[in-house]
């Protein structure tokens, strides 16, 4: 073996003790791209194209990081966040893949994206850093499953405002695939009857929900790891008591029920009563259960609802107090009112010979009885059954006997108070 032999020899093992120990880009992906492969790219004899390069590799993530040969890989270009222009490659036997050619300016921005078992995949946006053109990226895929046995909760929040006869509600929760499959779908969100004004607000894409009469459905794909999302809708309650209820779509690891404090009761077979929180400049009720099942309905009966609007209240509760308050002195102003009618109707100068006075019976019974005996004469002298000289008899002795019956009493009020 010549010396000329031993040194291109000496040389190649130490390019690839190099490439084996440094922490550089090429290195970070040889965990996947062995360095023949990418010293060998381009055929022998073949001038290397200029531009940027993107070097990628696919896996199956459920079947521990297998390689997925000869699927379909693309590349969105992006001129200035506007796409601009798609293109295809196919993977080789051992999942890897390449695109050439690419310009490295800053406007210039770059999306690796798959389909696999009708689930898309897709890398981060990116962009080549200055001086660079090597970009390496790992696309990993999971088997698809419509079974949502993997799929959890592990903590959800419900908070409840109160304005106007009207709940406004917002849920909050951390959904979990805890499995190694992609969940097809649909996920569900149950809701209690009669919601209205549903918000989409954090982590749910409009374009991917259906709405129904007692929730909504997401269709898009999830993902093994987590996801949150938020959403708020209203109810409308008529009463002071309402029975609020959370049906559980999926299993619950934490449920936090958190409710305005205005003076409510609360009562609930399966959420515990934790104490008071303070949320800004308003207090709260925070009630949570445990280990929640899938199907279970969790109920909270709420009872001293305010029925108007809140800012109302004071003057409600004002009013009340002089309902109250008359009803304590209004049977002093009555049997004052009473003793002073009765001297009207004494000095009215209706004279006569003495009349009857009934006994056997109250005042205010024996009162009406005379009047109403009145009132009947009145009505027999109108319709002719009765002829005048007999009306005007007896309409007088009962009128006699009504003022001689005010005249006890008038008497008898007023030896009580000399008394």
């Amino acid at each position: 073996m010549t010396k000329k032999t031993l040194i291109i020899l000496f040389f190649s093992f130490f390019v690839f003790y190099f490439f084996s120990i440094t922490n550089s880009p090429i290195h970070q992906f040889t965990n996947h791209l062995s360095p023949v492969t990418y010293l060998y790219a381009y055929p022998p004899g073949v001038q290397q194209p200029t531009g940027g390069r993107i070097i990628g590799r696919v896996s199956n993530r459920t079947r521990g990081g297998i390689p997925m040969p000869r699927l379909e890989v693309f590349l969105e270009k992006y001129v200035n966040q506007n796409l601009s222009e798609k293109v295809k490659t196919v993977a080789d036997a051992e999942g890897y893949f390449q695109f050439f050619n690419l310009p490295v300016t800053p406007e210039h921005s770059y999306r690796v994206l798959l389909d696999y078992q009708g689930v898309s995949y897709s890398g981060h946006p990116f962009s080549f850093h200055e001086n660079e053109t090597l970009e390496t990226i790992e696309m990993g895929v999971y088997e698809s499953t419509d079974n949502p046995e993997n799929i959890g909760i592990q903590i959800k929040h419900i908070i409840i405002e109160i304005e106007e006869k009207v709940f406004k509600i917002t849920e909050a929760l951390r959904l979990e695939n805890s499995g190694n499959k992609t969940f097809l779908g649909p996920l569900r969100f149950s809701l209690p009857k009669g919601f209205t004004e549903l918000k989409y607000e954090r982590g749910l894409m409009s374009c991917c929900l259906m709405e129904k009469e007692d929730g909504f459905l997401e269709k898009m794909p999830f993902y093994p790891g987590y996801k949150e999302v938020t959403y708020s809708y209203q109810i409308k309650y008529k009463s002071s008591h309402y029975l609020f209820n959370s049906l559980i779509d999926y299993p619950i690891d934490s449920l936090d029920l958190i409710i305005r404090d205005l003076g409510l009761k609360l009562e609930s077979k399966r959420l515990v009563f934790i104490g008071p929180v303070q949320m800004g400049e308003k207090k709260f009720l925070r009630l949570s259960a445990r280990g929640l099942n899938s199907g279970e309905n969790v109920e909270i009966k709420i009872s001293g609802l305010p029925v108007g609007p809140e800012r109302y209240r004071i003057i409600v509760l004002f009013l009340a107090g002089l309902v109250v308050l008359f009803g304590f002195v209004y049977p002093f102003i009555r049997k004052k009112r009473e003793k002073v009618e009765i001297v009207e109707i004494v000095e009215e100068g209706l004279t006569g010979e003495p009349a009857e006075i009934e006994t056997g019976k109250t005042y205010e019974e024996r009162k009406k009885e005379l009047i109403k005996t009145i009132a009947e004469l009145d009505d027999q002298y109108a319709e002719g059954k009765i002829d005048a000289k007999e009306y005007q008899k007896l309409r007088l002795k009962k009128k006699k006997i009504l003022i001689n019956l005010m005249k006890h009493r008038l008497v008898s009020n007023n030896t009580n108070v000399n008394e």
